[in-house]
């Protein structure tokens, strides 16, 4: 029974997803999250990135056909890019556009 506690505390890991507003009240009104937290930022692709892995999909897609992957490849991150223009009309909304997203737009096809 100690053996399974002490292994237990010693491996156990939590994932807590936070908004940065929110992660910056917590972080502020419990001390503990300095010392005894790890923190991974996940950051948004840049243009570059998000055209490269979304013409591997485009690629795959069309196959032979007679596209050019690379328009279809920049549209499409210029799609996923483009929501950002958008939040101060849905100011009420959240608008979390991650990588996971843009994998999420590249399968739709």
């Amino acid at each position: 029974h100690d053996q399974f506690i002490f292994r237990a505390r010693n491996n156990i890991r939590i994932i807590i997803c936070l908004e940065p507003e929110l992660f910056r009240t917590h972080w502020q009104s419990f001390p503990s999250f300095k010392k005894n937290f790890t923190i991974d930022w996940i950051l948004p692709w840049n243009g570059e990135h998000l055209r490269s892995v979304a013409g591997v999909f485009v690629e795959s897609y069309l196959g032979e056909a007679n596209h050019d992957p690379e328009v279809a490849a920049g549209f499409l991150a210029t799609l996923h890019t483009a929501i950002h223009q958008f939040e101060p009309i849905y100011q009420n909304l959240k608008n979390f556009v991650s990588p996971r997203h843009f994998l999420s737009l590249l399968y739709t096809f």
